[in-house]
């Protein structure tokens, strides 16, 4: 994936989408997701890395630990299934929509409140003699 601006710190932006059916055993679930973004993260270590989908039951959390999960409200009655997960802190907020259609699940709305590294670093002023 190819954003139209993607900060210079990451070289590619990297989306795993995830479904995890109810019946299916969450422990093998999870160990095939982290194969699968360990190898991402072997080939592209400086990617921007998502990880969005429904989990059910399944809770990667202790399987992905540099990864921040973002979703902080609930996706279908009183719990959140759906997930979304990035190996950058603090880049989202999110904010929770009704439900698309006649879908069991409400729509989560993701606002950026990333910060570039540019931007976190403090400004240095320079003197044209330190620069002789």
């Amino acid at each position: 994936m190819r954003p139209y601006y993607l900060p210079r710190e990451f070289t590619h932006a990297l989306v795993v989408v995830v479904y995890v059916p109810p019946s299916a055993n969450a422990d093998a679930a999870c160990d095939v997701l982290l194969s699968a973004v360990s190898r991402l993260q072997t080939q592209h270590p400086d990617a921007l890395l998502l990880i969005s989908g429904d989990f059910n039951h399944a809770s990667p959390s202790s399987s992905l630990p540099k990864f921040t999960q973002y979703v902080t409200c609930h996706t279908r009655d009183n719990k959140t299934l759906d997930l979304f997960y990035a190996n950058t802190k603090e880049a989202y907020h999110s904010l929770p929509l009704p439900p698309l259609g006649r879908a069991d699940h409400n729509l989560v709305h993701l606002l950026p409140v990333y910060k570039t590294l540019v931007h976190r670093q403090p400004a240095v002023t320079r003197t044209g003699e330190e620069m002789v």
